[in-house]
């Protein structure tokens, strides 16, 4: 979420070392064959539980939203005082909601475990180790192993299936995404998701998830509003960095923060949309074209693929390059702060 848009001098930046594996490392894991599925429970029946509660809430007069809602594709932390807002999210989130002066003002439903044994606690420590103690290539590797695995318990089974064809026969395949070209041919592809494989439970990567949230969320209430700056899953932007020696623990293990840099210019123009002194931060742009100059400008230009779609809209030739203008000085989370009942 960005807080304060705009250029910040002497802003530094921490990240969390490994945040999503340290969680799966450290959290109370639930037994998921004892899972108890309760009707309109009272708060107080399901307190101190593991699981995940359907609830009305009201939204007190905050700085930082801390309970999340979908909006528009979008996971937003609502501000706005008296706002009501209804979904699902786990009994700890609720219970630091109530804490912060939400309002639970229904819970519809719950779903409920028992404590069961950590699953991932070994594999985690054993994996980490190796990787204080391996070259850069197989630090990557690891980093990569342990930060997807949680993610496998809530993948849906997909069939990819791909082909090449000769231009001329595109239209034949309204369904299918161009993934490349090649002399007079396209290489084309389609995805057919099914059911979830044997071993998918998403309770698994949910709970992962918004425990990961719950310790970002420890931090950055220690922060002053006018201090922070920006946050991203697992880092952090502020100033007066030195102001909060005791709330930031650096060191290289896991849960552990990083320094990542220290009284620089910072530019925030939105939601993954800054920069750092001369390098540009910008969600799904190619470094070719995050150049500072441009983004500077708060104009970059990108390219992507003309797909079938676009191509029926009179954009171009399916599987040509077209060259997109992004205007990175617009909007961020913060807008939602105005959203109605």
């Amino acid at each position: 979420e960005a807080f304060a848009l705009g250029v910040h001098e002497k802003a530094s930046g921490l990240d969390i070392n490994s945040l999503y594996p340290f969680i799966m490392k450290e959290m109370a894991f639930p037994d998921l064959t004892t899972e108890t599925k309760i009707e309109k429970p009272k708060m107080d029946d399901i307190r101190n539980m593991i699981g995940f509660a359907e609830a009305k809430v009201r939204v007190p007069n905050l700085d930082f939203g801390f309970l999340p809602v979908r909006y528009r594709k979008h996971l937003i932390f609502p501000t706005k005082e008296n706002l009501r807002m209804k979904s699902w999210w786990t009994i700890s989130e609720l219970e630091e909601a109530e804490r912060m002066g939400y309002t639970i003002e229904s819970v519809e439903n719950a779903i409920t475990f028992k404590i069961g044994k950590n699953i991932f606690s070994k594999y985690i420590e054993d994996l980490y180790s190796e990787r204080l103690k391996s070259d850069a290539q197989t630090q990557l590797v690891i980093k990569m192993i342990m930060n997807s695995l949680f993610g496998k318990f809530g993948q849906k089974n997909e069939k990819r299936e791909i082909k090449f064809i000769y231009r001329e026969d595109i239209s034949e395949y309204e369904d299918w995404e161009i993934e490349g070209a090649l002399s007079d041919k396209y290489c084309i592809s389609r995805v057919e998701k099914g059911e979830g494989r044997y071993f998918v439970n998403p309770v698994i990567p949910a709970l992962i998830t918004a425990t990961a949230r719950e310790y970002l969320w420890e931090h950055m209430k220690a922060i002053e509003p006018d201090d922070l700056i920006y946050t991203d899953t697992d880092s952090s932007i502020l100033k007066h960095l030195e102001k909060y020696d005791n709330v930031f623990e650096v060191g290289n293990m896991m849960g552990q923060w990083r320094v990542v840099f220290l009284e620089s210019t910072v530019d925030v123009k939105g939601e993954k949309k800054y920069s750092v002194d001369n390098m540009v931060k910008v969600s799904g742009l190619s470094k070719r074209f995050a150049t500072i100059e441009a983004f500077k400008k708060g104009i970059v230009q990108n390219q992507r693929m003309i797909t079938l779609k676009m191509s029926a809209r009179g954009l171009g030739e399916a599987g040509q390059m077209m060259n997109l203008t992004q205007n990175l000085d617009t909007g961020c989370k913060r807008t939602y702060r105005e959203l109605g009942n």
